[in-house]
């Protein structure tokens, strides 16, 4: 991965050709930055603004705030830029093909960034297209999103009661899910089961292992054995 402003003839070429830039809004400031650099690079008339807003429905509400102060701030920044949805992205890009396509999946989910590329994909003939992806300064902890009402486990019949069970959980980013688990496993069987925890994030960068570990901190209570031994990361000194 390098700098977008390091990436030969982005200013030369993509700034100045018939481009189509999409960025997606997020409760972290990270979703302002492409569209902070691309203002500050004074793009020609011909680069086309469009922006995602994918937020979650049982997003916690300070966070859904934080939606609209960044599209605020965004289209300061970029007057022309227009809310979009993928379905309306995919009959633009049927309708007229830009020469670069440049995609910000800073801020968007994994199974986002996956039906974004798929739309774009379907849609295009020989537009170039180009992921950017921004790092952030500081992460939103805590809670994420309010636990959904109608969470099913399929198991239940057949836990046995009174007897210790064994589970190994596998969390996101969000303490709520595994709280739910856990609340349920002691609900079903009566005694408090024994949990291995998993935190399986691929790649290089630490901190994302790091920080689903922090927000779980309050809830592994002595499982940091176990923590280490299943770790990606075991075997890494930072």
């Amino acid at each position: 991965m390098i700098a977008v402003t390091e990436f030969p003839f982005f200013r030369t070429k993509i700034l100045q050709a018939k481009s189509l830039h999409v960025f997606g809004l997020g409760f972290e400031q990270r979703c302002l930055s492409y569209p902070t650099l691309l203002r500050q690079m004074n793009p020609s008339p011909s680069q086309v603004f469009r922006c995602l807003n994918p937020m979650a429905s049982n997003l916690i509400w300070p966070l859904r705030t934080k939606h609209d102060e960044h599209w605020a701030a965004l289209s300061k920044q970029l007057p022309n830029t227009q809310l979009c949805t993928q379905d309306q992205l995919a009959v633009e890009l049927k309708k007229q093909q830009p020469t670069s396509i440049c995609l910000d999946v800073s801020s968007l989910a994994r199974f986002e960034i996956f039906a974004l590329m798929d739309t774009v994909l379907q849609n295009t003939g020989s537009s170039r297209i180009y992921a950017v992806y921004t790092y952030p300064k500081i992460y939103a902890y805590g809670s994420l999103q309010e636990p959904a009402h109608d969470v099913k486990f399929r198991f239940n019949e057949s836990l046995p009661q009174h007897r210790r069970v064994s589970v190994i959980i596998l969390p996101g980013f969000d303490v709520e899910y595994a709280n739910i688990a856990l609340t349920f496993l002691k609900a079903a069987t009566a005694v408090e089961p024994n949990v291995k925890w998993l935190f399986s994030y691929p790649g290089e960068k630490y901190h994302f292992y790091d920080r689903a570990i922090e927000a779980h901190l309050d809830i592994m209570g002595n499982s940091k054995e176990t923590l280490i031994k299943l770790s990606p990361f075991h075997n890494r000194s930072s």
